[in-house]
């Protein structure tokens, strides 16, 4: 997918319009149509300000083979969590039984609990 339809789709998508892009860029709407209809392709600097503005990198932005954004990447405690869930062995169905088993004795523990509180 090309620049000019990456910010069409982007523009869209994020529910905001050339306007209102070309206003928070400070490009002005006239230089964002310009992009749109394929007569213009942004400096470097322009280009990283409006991928942040839309919210992917700029590599996705400026690179006409990838079609779709890259994943983001994960967090620290996601990348934990990853580790954890590899190491147990267990496929997804086995772990997600094994975490609702866990949730459901932590919620009987807690209703039991409460009975005893006066």
């Amino acid at each position: 997918m090309n620049f000019a339809a990456k910010l069409t789709a982007l523009i869209d998508s994020c529910g905001t319009n050339q306007s209102k892009l070309g206003r928070e860029s400070g490009f002005g709407q006239s230089t964002i149509s310009a992009m749109t209809q394929g007569r213009r392709r942004p400096y470097l600097d322009q280009g990283l300000t409006l991928a942040r503005l839309l919210g992917v990198s700029l590599d996705y932005l400026a690179d006409d083979e990838l079609d779709e954004p890259p994943a983001p990447a994960l967090t620290e405690d996601e990348r934990m969590i990853l580790r954890v869930v590899r190491a147990s062995g267990l496929d997804a169905d086995e772990l997600l039984q094994v975490v609702m088993h866990h949730q459901r004795g932590k919620l009987v523990a807690a209703a039991h609990s409460t009975e005893r509180m006066p």
